[in-house]
């Protein structure tokens, strides 16, 4: 009688050519056909280790020392190859063979460490609303502050460090501060020059000229150059004898007259030195905010000029708010401070409004629109007109 072929073992030895025959476990004393579901039990599981076995590259390279060739370890089978082997083996296997195998590659699993983590960079904390309002009030005060300089460069001679951070953009708005400034330096200086025993007259000619001198005649020669325009009767070339660098005898006549209504004006106003300073930041503050009131009603004539820029640049209202609260706080602080003169202070409000609306709007009438000139024509007009009209209050 034939002896039974064993399918089992010749399946195995053509997979694995390194596995022991049969024939050699038969004559094994120690082995028995039970130890060989162990065996496969050990080399599934062994397999499963290098799998499951973390490669930290990082921590090889770190390690100063040599391995020899002989001591290196040999090189992992690819993973589909070491799946297949053990789905074989787990097929060939007896059921009591397969549970043993599942128990021990979840033990094992459980006791594999994990690979580390890269640690995640430090993030941020965010800072509460109360945080992020400042930094947001601190971003838009300092560029206002830097238009609030850039607006002094432009609209005065006066020495700004080159070190102070400037920005052009949207400085017309600060035009009103402009004058409020000018007009407090100016009664400063007239309150000074009393001190020291200058009569009236001689200082407030000292107080004209410094006015003319600080802003370097930037609204005086717009306030000529529109003279000469005017007194074209042809209303197509009013606007290139404007652009004319040639002053005309009308320019020359305007300038005297604006220079002699300052000067009688503030003449013919109380001496004490409060009444003089709040009249010209008054006039010089309202005589602004007409210009910027201009540039944002009317239509800029040119496409290029001086105020080009600003009707550009313009936002309306928004760029309005902040000089008329500004001439407002200044009569509510003059009533606060002097409630018998009540009546000075709003005239400054009323009259100021109305003069600065007014020569704006006559302007428009005459040209159709506005240009640089005409800007400063308002406000050398609107500063003349308004101190003539405090000295009747």
């Amino acid at each position: 009688m034939k002896p039974r072929k064993n399918t089992v073992n010749n399946l195995t030895d053509v997979r694995d050519p390194a596995r022991p025959s049969a024939e050699v476990l038969q004559r094994s004393p120690r082995r028995s056909r039970r130890s060989i579901p162990m065996l496969l039990l050990r080399r599934a599981a062994a397999l499963l280790r290098n799998l499951n076995r973390p490669q930290d590259k990082g921590a090889w390279e770190q390690r100063e020392t040599v391995i020899p060739p002989e001591q290196a370890e040999m090189p992992s089978p690819p993973i589909e190859a070491s799946q297949a082997v053990a789905s074989q083996i787990s097929e060939d296997a007896p059921e009591e063979t397969k549970e043993q195998a599942a128990a021990t590659s979840t033990v094992e699993t459980s006791t594999t460490p994990e690979p580390a983590r890269p640690a995640s960079p430090a993030q941020k904390p965010e800072g509460n609303g109360g945080v992020k309002v400042l930094q947001l009030l601190q971003q838009v005060l300092g560029r206002s502050v830097a238009q609030f300089f850039a607006s002094l460069t432009f609209y005065t001679l006066l020495p700004i460090p080159f070190s102070q951070r400037q920005e052009f953009h949207r400085i017309a708005r600060f035009a009103p501060w402009v004058g409020l400034l000018l007009g407090l330096g100016l009664g400063i200086a007239d309150w000074g020059l009393g001190a020291l025993g200058m009569n009236a007259g001689l200082r407030t000619a000292i107080v004209v000229v410094s006015w003319l001198g600080l802003t370097g005649g930037l609204h005086m020669d717009g306030a000529m150059d529109s003279a000469d325009g005017l007194a074209v009767m042809d209303p197509k070339r009013r606007l290139a004898v404007m652009s004319d660098s040639v002053t005309g005898a009308f320019g020359v006549m305007a300038a005297m007259s604006l220079l002699l209504l300052k000067f009688a004006a503030l003449m013919a106003l109380p001496v004490d030195p409060v009444s003089r300073t709040v009249a010209l930041m008054a006039a010089m503050g309202w005589g602004r905010w007409g210009q910027v009131l201009a540039i944002d009603r009317y239509v800029y004539l040119k496409v290029e000029g001086k105020g080009a820029f600003h009707k550009r640049q313009l936002r309306s209202p928004d760029d309005l708010w902040p000089g008329l609260i500004a001439l407002l706080g200044l009569s509510a602080l003059f009533i606060w401070l002097f409630p018998y003169r009540w009546i000075l202070a709003v005239g400054m409000v009323l009259g100021g409004f109305a003069i600065a609306f007014g020569t704006g709007a006559w302007f428009d009438r005459q040209l159709g629109g506005h240009t640089g000139d005409t800007y400063g024509a308002v406000v050398e007009w609107t500063e003349a007109l308004l101190l003539c009209l405090l000295t009747l209050l």
